[in-house]
């Protein structure tokens, strides 16, 4: 995965191996942190790059949780 603010120089996100997870039980999806630079950083785009598969998969949800900011009466917004 990598991530591009407005000039578009995509950069690589952290994200963890994936090489030792495997699918346990009845298990049929994963949940894969991706980390875009530090807080702040502003992202506009992001590319994602999927590996050739064995298997047909689908990609059912992406979520982007983002630094917004703590609300006016919060002390943080964690």
């Amino acid at each position: 995965m990598q991530w591009a603010g407005a000039d578009r120089h995509f950069h690589d996100a952290a994200v963890p191996s994936l090489k030792e997870i495997k699918l346990e039980g009845n298990q049929t999806s994963l949940l894969i942190p991706a980390v875009f630079g530090k807080s702040g950083v502003k992202v506009r785009y992001v590319k994602l790059i999927l590996p050739e598969l064995k298997h047909s998969a689908v990609l059912a949800e992406m979520r982007f949780i983002y630094d917004w900011g703590p609300w006016g009466d919060a002390e943080s917004n964690l």
